[in-house]
């Protein structure tokens, strides 16, 4: 069917009528099948390219002005539409096959692709560049990409790497001035970025025998282009003040090439752009694409050819991790930029190579590199940002899990590290001053924060019996210590109650890991839960949270029932939410936590409540409910 000729005053009208607020749904319908219509149709590409060398002009008007954005974006959408879409029907892919005519056809085929690339090529470099939207120069590079990919016929040594070059020496505007040797380093980059991404997002169709040698060619550049051509780019940009906006691009372009390509570690380590991703990482502009590469060049590190180039990244982060204390020591917020992006990419990190600083590196003194770098990774964990600290957890969790699974023998060596982040998640998860008063916004936000800590506290103490023990002894002797010093009839701190009622906290995420025949330090720890003073209400509200999960232990013991577990339930019944800024319900959940302990140990120890002393705890239950009840009712 033939296509009906549109031309370019009605693709404006069309795209004014789509944009416009007040075009009707049905004028955006009708002109959206026109726009598909006209890319569809011969002149398509010729028209587009039009648009495109055209000069921008602004004219002051911003509806012209975003009227003409519009129309150079969807100029640009329509040539790489149109060459994607003739590449997908075109089949001839084995030349053995070919006629004359075929050869002849193939050769006159390439021939016009190739005045193609290169006039979308000089529109890229050309005077429109410093003004042009990015996503017009991306569709430009990608139309550059899938022609070099499909219609470059390798000779030699020339690969699409070289086509590229070729496009520089033949450009329409030599470079000749800063400017225009900007342009052209932004189109060899930008195009460089997109070629193996193309190869590997499979969204333009090659046939299969195409591909696999696009595929081919994309692991056979990669070293060269890391090798040569990104590291003289990088020498360019750094002697030119016009440049400085490519550094961020210069990082995507050698992510793209490390993250689908195959390069060496030796000639990542020489490129020295693995140098320049880390001092990157610390400048606003360009922090994430340097920390992309870091990722990918972490992920490209799977043998053991690459421990090398593992240890010079574990080095690179023990350095980063002392520029930004040193940042922060001199201003707080001026590194707030990349701290999150930082500590993910160190877990990441940490993660990948856990093999190897476990299993093969022996030297875990203080100053060793596997020393400074579990310390930095702890330093991120550390940090009061509970966004940033969270980035940690995952990597503390599987290095717990690897080292008790493989290397008991050597969990000594690293028990510090993890005696370290048990501390450092206590004082994380501690009550912070005035949260009374926070918002309820920030409330949530903390105990969900605290919810999150109780799985990484039970994540990282039930790898082996050994270790389960050891964390509830440790937290049932702090609440000791905590007791002790109120007997002594010194005054208490003001944070006493903080400090008990944490390690209350983290002792109930291994509530089901107490052992029931345990006859001396819990009869003990409840009798001191249990008493009125000293005490708050917060600690009183998390006390019978415990409560209510430890009931395996009272039904094996329920001679304590009517001793401490009553105390503790009618405690926290006496108290209410209207005495102190802090709820008496969990999150999630609407009843009092006094009625869900209550609930819970009935399900364990339900046999032994028929006594006065449980009816009592019941009778404070209702005046409990009853009065929160009139308080609503008075306020409504």
């Amino acid at each position: 069917m033939e296509v009906a000729v549109v031309s370019e005053a009605v693709v404006s009208e069309a795209l004014h009528q789509l944009y416009s607020p007040l075009s009707s749904p049905r004028v955006r319908r009708r002109a959206d099948s026109l726009l598909q219509q006209f890319q569809r149709s011969p002149e398509a590409a010729q028209t587009a390219l039009t648009v495109l060398q055209a000069p921008i002009v602004d004219t002051g008007n911003a509806e012209h002005n975003s009227l003409l954005r519009a129309k150079r974006a969807f100029a640009a959408s329509t040539i790489y539409f149109t060459v994607a879409s003739y590449i997908r029907k075109y089949k001839m892919d084995d030349p053995a096959n070919w006629t004359p005519e075929d050869r002849a056809q193939h050769e006159l085929l390439v021939k016009d692709f190739g005045h193609m690339a290169q006039d979308v090529w000089n529109v890229l470099t050309g005077p429109n560049g410093t003004q042009e939207d990015m996503n017009v120069q991306t569709h430009l590079a990608l139309t550059i990409a899938v022609i070099l990919l499909r219609f470059h016929e390798p000779q030699g040594d020339s690969t699409v790497v070289g086509a590229v070059e070729w496009l520089v020496q033949n450009q329409q505007h030599p470079v000749s001035d800063t400017v225009t040797a900007a342009l052209t380093n932004f189109a060899v980059l930008l195009t460089l970025k997109v070629i193996p991404e193309e190869v590997d997002n499979k969204r333009v169709k090659f046939s299969k025998m195409k591909r696999a040698q696009c595929e081919d060619m994309v692991q056979q550049c990669a070293a060269h282009v890391v090798r040569s051509v990104l590291p003289s780019i990088a020498t360019t940009i750094d002697a030119s003040e016009e440049q400085v906006q490519l550094r961020g691009l210069l990082l995507q372009a050698f992510a793209s090439w490390v993250e689908h390509g195959t390069v060496l570690p030796a000639v990542i380590t020489e490129s020295g752009l693995l140098d320049r991703a880390f001092r990157e990482s610390l400048v606003p502009a360009s922090s994430v694409y340097a920390l992309q590469v870091v990722r990918e060049v972490v992920r490209a590190c799977r043998h053991d050819e690459h421990v090398q180039l593992m240890e010079m990244v574990m080095h690179h982060f023990v350095m980063l991790g002392r520029h930004l204390q040193e940042r922060m020591a001199v201003s707080g917020k001026s590194v707030d930029f990349c701290l999150a992006d930082c500590a993910r990419a160190i877990s990441e990190c940490g993660q990948a190579f856990i093999v190897y600083f476990v299993d093969y590196s022996l030297d875990m003194r203080p100053g060793s590199l596997v020393y400074e770098f579990l310390g930095t990774i702890l330093f991120f964990t550390s940090l009061n940002n509970l966004d940033i600290s969270n980035e940690t957890m995952e990597f503390w969790i599987i290095f717990r899990t690897y080292i008790s699974g493989k290397h008991e023998q050597r969990m000594y060596v690293f028990e510090t590290f993890i005696s370290r982040l048990l501390v450092i998640l206590i004082e994380r998860t501690q009550f912070p001053d005035g949260f009374e008063s926070f918002p309820e916004a920030a409330e949530e936000r903390f105990f969900l924060y605290r919810s999150e800590v109780r799985n990484v506290f039970r994540a990282l103490a039930t790898v082996t019996i050994a270790s389960e023990d050891k964390f509830i002894v440790d937290a049932i002797h702090a609440i000791f210590q905590q007791y002790e010093a109120a007997d002594s009839g010194a005054p208490l701190p003001p944070d006493w109650w903080r400090r008990t009622e944490v390690y209350v906290h983290a002792l109930s995420a291994l509530s089901k890991s107490i052992r029931e025949d345990d006859t001396s330090l819990v009869p003990r720890l409840f009798e001191c839960l249990s008493r009125k003073e000293p005490s708050h209400c917060a600690l009183s509200r998390t006390v019978t949270i415990f409560l209510g999960v430890a009931g395996h232990w009272f039904a094996r013991h329920p001679e304590y029932l009517g001793t401490y577990a009553f105390k503790i339930v009618s405690n926290g019944f006496e108290l209410s939410e209207d005495d102190s800024g802090f709820s008496f319900s969990q999150p999630g959940l609407e009843d009092h936590v006094g009625a869900v302990a209550l609930r819970k140990l009935t399900l364990r120890c339900g046999s032994h409540f028929f006594n006065p002393l449980w009816m009592d705890a019941l009778v404070n239950l209702n005046r409990s409910n009853r009065a929160a009840y009139h308080t609503r009712m008075r306020f409504l």
